[in-house]
């Protein structure tokens, strides 16, 4: 359901969809979506600053906005005297394609830098995953935010794909790219995700 939570970080109250029945691998329950992709009904083929707000219904599909996702991910988050993380957030992906195939991959710590740094994802640890095959390469790069009015990356896959996503190199995953159609198979010019034939041999969208 949808719940307002305060941000502390932004001194303000969000409302965010929350999913209460996924059980984390760590056994807890409760997750705030950042992103939710269900009918298409959003164009997610926007510009930079679309993405640093967020945008779509939150009640459908959405993305909640980058600023959001770097002050979320640094809330309520404590270290040790060493520095390493007690509270780390997590982040998990929920994956079903138009066959109903489903699967997951769970990361147990999830943090977002901010504005000055592109939004750069800097620490995204796999925990356990089933659409991902062991030993490898993680389709979600620690690389900074980009999109194709602010190209953070050594190359122009934010010019040859839509929407904005921690792209390295031409994508190994994309997950705010375009709705597929009905029948399209898992492809990197639509949502994509590098591993998905390995999950489902039909390759489906």
């Amino acid at each position: 359901d949808v719940y307002p939570i305060w941000i502390y970080k932004l001194y303000k109250f969000i409302h965010v969809y929350c999913d209460m029945d996924v059980q984390a691998v760590s056994n807890n329950n409760g997750w705030i979506t950042i992103q939710r992709r269900i009918n298409g009904e959003i164009n997610f083929d926007r510009g930079w600053q679309n993405y640093v707000d967020g945008f779509g219904n939150v009640r459908g599909e959405y993305w909640i906005g980058s600023e959001h996702i770097h002050a979320l991910t640094y809330q309520n988050t404590t270290t040790d005297l060493y520095g390493s993380y007690v509270t780390p957030p997590r982040m998990r992906v929920d994956f079903v394609d138009q066959d109903g195939v489903t699967a997951y991959a769970e990361y147990r710590l999830f943090k977002v830098s901010g504005a000055k740094q592109k939004y750069r994802l800097i620490a995204a640890y796999l925990d356990q995953a089933t659409a991902i095959p062991p030993n490898a390469i993680a389709p979600i790069f620690r690389n900074w935010f980009s999109i194709y009015d602010n190209n953070n990356v050594f190359s122009n896959c934010p010019g040859l794909f839509y929407g904005g996503w921690w792209f390295s190199g031409c994508p190994r995953s994309n997950l705010n790219g375009l709705y597929p159609s009905l029948g399209e198979k898992n492809s990197p010019s639509n949502i994509y995700w590098y591993d998905w034939n390995t999950v489902n041999k039909n390759n489906t969208a």
